[in-house]
């Protein structure tokens, strides 16, 4: 047993291992180079170069070999699995005994580096499978939106499993005892209403996910039961945990997720059934005044849109048929450590404006642009006075950047492209003095928000989603025109409308909290007040627990 830990010894034994069952399905005498050969990423590789071939693609051996000890694991294949629709849909029971000859024929073909997929993975799922062959079927049901509806009540008793059990015998000309093995692992208990299901990219790292996230603590907050299912983003999305394959036990279905793609299909997506008598409520987040008008056949079958502000409300109600209302949410700070100046690289001595945005947001649209001639107009002759744009995705977008740094032109103000965790872009907001959005929509705003949570004056455009939530008690609102797009910015189309921002405005309020620091302090704690209550969990929880009971 020894050489198994060691890392030729488990590539030996996982080549075997592998080959063995592939024979089997197959049982054709295959050659070495047949195996070593996966996947097909160079024909040129040859025994004598495989070790080095295996350890280029991820091949993700545990670090404790080195000890003599590691635990077999499912969790990359089942995350293959989950997270590939059309993987499912093919393979309905390919993680099962009876199905994984034929799931590992196509992985041995289609598996590409990028999949993340590496040869211990699935050396260890077969093993697993093999030992405890009933641990995958409640997983097959989890995933399977027809296994669901033909049995809905499979996972709260023996009775019902026995019947899905027999179901799939039939379909599938299963043979073996393993299948008739009670699988309590995922075993449901009868839910006790109040309660809600949220759909989202809860294993995608995003704005969606933190929203989807957001949506689930203010219920949680809020004394509300919650069951969270994920909706498959991309191939690459984070394992799902056991909590985010909640079936649809509630009533009340809270879907989470752009209009585009996979809104349409976001149950199927997310491999799990809702029936007719389940209402759908959706979030949509948007940023314009006018909204894509093919929209309206994306909302089929929904109850009702809660709008993120109500300007998301007036653009979506031009479009959809279903009613739709503001719904406010949640708007947090994440747990992050405070930083210096120094440690920033930032001088303590400056006075720091700040503006963060994403490139992928549409640049035009975010206006950093407009924020640069502000503040040139401020403080054309103030070295003490600084602007720094913390721009994500930098490497995306050569030439907005290249726009970005020829319009800087010298000026005091730093370009910071570098790729930060959403936990040090707050340390970042934290250290500075004043934060200034002059976009020209935002949907909701969430910089925004999380800057005024921080206690910081705030100057932004005062038009669109943040002005459900600043006012002049609490921010420094500039002044704006209502203009067409003069071309398209997709998916912003020629002739929707927004607003430019009066920079000369602009200028005048940064230069005003320039030389009243202490007034404008009084700004920024009198937004943290504020908003700490408006936009916490708790309160928003209680705002959609009390729509839902008007459909009671």
């Amino acid at each position: 047993m020894a050489s198994l830990f060691s890392q030729d010894g488990l590539l030996r034994k996982a080549v075997r291992y592998i080959r063995r069952i592939y024979r089997r399905r197959y049982a054709t005498q295959l050659n070495l180079d047949d195996i070593l050969h996966w996947p097909k990423i160079d024909e040129s590789l040859n025994k004598s170069n495989i070790k080095d071939w295996l350890f280029r693609i991820p091949t993700s051996i545990p670090a404790e070999r080195q000890n003599g000890t590691f635990e077999l694991s499912m969790k990359g294949v089942i995350t293959f699995y989950e997270n590939r629709p059309e993987v499912r849909a093919m393979f309905p029971i390919g993680i099962t005994l009876s199905g994984m000859k034929a799931f590992l024929a196509y992985m041995v073909y289609h598996l590409k580096p990028e999949d993340g997929l590496s040869l211990f993975d699935i050396y260890s799922f077969f093993r697993t499978v093999e030992s405890f062959p009933s641990l995958t079927t409640s997983l097959v049901y989890l995933n399977q939106p027809e296994y669901q509806k033909l049995f809905p009540d499979a996972l709260e008793d023996e009775e019902h499993w026995f019947e899905f059990v027999q179901y799939l015998k039939k379909i599938f000309r299963i043979k073996g005892d393993w299948i008739n093995e009670p699988s309590l692992d995922n075993k449901l208990e009868k839910l006790i209403y109040p309660g809600v299901n949220v759909l989202g990219h809860f294993c995608y790292p995003s704005g969606l996910q933190v929203a989807a996230t957001l949506v689930v603590e203010s219920f949680e907050k809020a004394g509300h039961q919650v069951l969270p299912r994920s909706i498959p983003a991309t191939p690459s999305d984070s394992p799902r945990g056991k909590i985010f394959r909640s079936l649809l036990q509630h009533k009340n279905t809270i879907v989470v997720m752009a209009p585009e793609p996979y809104f349409a299909n976001c149950f199927n997506r997310a491999g799990v059934y809702s029936s007719l008598e389940k209402r759908t409520f959706a979030i949509w987040y948007w940023e314009l005044e006018e909204a894509p008008a093919h929209w309206a056949g994306l909302a089929q079958g929904v109850q009702e849109f809660w709008a993120p502000t109500t300007h998301i409300q007036k653009a979506l109600a031009k479009v959809i048929a279903a009613p739709v209302i503001p719904m406010l949410p949640a708007i947090t700070l994440p747990s992050f450590t405070s930083l210096s100046r120094k440690e920033l690289g930032l001088n303590e001595d400056e006075f720091i404006f700040l503006f963060v945005f994403d490139l992928a947001s549409i640049m035009e649209r975010k206006n950093p642009l407009g924020l640069i001639r502000a503040f040139k107009l401020a403080f054309a002759s103030m070295p003490k006075a600084k602007l720094v744009l913390k721009v994500s995705r930098a490497i995306n977008y050569p030439e907005e950047i290249k726009l970005l740094r020829d319009a800087i032109d010298g000026a005091n103000i730093y370009l910071d492209i570098s790729e930060m965790t959403r936990e040090k872009v707050t340390a970042l907001m934290n250290s500075c003095d004043c934060y200034v959005s002059l976009h020209r929509a935002e949907g909701l705003g969430l910089t925004i928000a999380e800057a005024m949570l921080l206690g910081k004056p705030v100057i932004a455009t005062g038009y669109s989603g943040n002005l459900d939530f600043m006012d002049a008690d609490t921010s420094l609102l500039v002044k704006y025109n209502l203009v067409e797009l003069d071309q398209d910015y997709l998916p912003y189309q020629k002739g929707w409308h927004w607003a430019d921002p009066d920079v000369n405005d602009a200028a005048e309020k940064m230069r005003w909290v320039y030389e009243n620091p202490a007034p404008a302090k009084l700004i920024g704690d009198a937004a943290r007040i504020k908003l700490n209550d408006l936009l916490s969990p708790k309160r928003a929880g209680e705002r959609m627990i009390a729509r839902l009971d008007s459909f009671q």
